[in-house]
């Protein structure tokens, strides 16, 4: 899971519209709209904690990494996916 995409799940899994988080967090609707939309992948901290802040969350948790392996077994022929997470520090 990319940056944008956290960004906005948690907005919407709160129901936050971009215009409140963007008052909230003094980043204006464009750049959130922008980072959302994956246009902007990297973020400043000052501007990550408060977008955090405004999300009612925490900067790691927007910096989480989510990856997808994809395997097939070779007996049975199915596939699966394999989830890994990796917290950033």
């Amino acid at each position: 899971m990319r940056l944008g995409q956290a960004v906005k799940e948690i907005r919407e899994d709160r129901g936050y519209l971009q215009k409140e988080i963007a008052i909230e967090s003094g980043i204006s609707q464009a750049t959130i709209s922008r980072i959302e939309s994956g246009k902007i992948n990297a973020i400043s901290s000052d501007r990550l904690k408060r977008l955090a802040e405004a999300l009612q969350t925490t900067p790691d948790t927007l910096l989480r990494v989510y990856s997808s392996v994809e395997w097939t077994c070779p007996f049975c022929k199915k596939t699966y996916y394999i989830e890994n997470y990796r917290g950033i520090n």
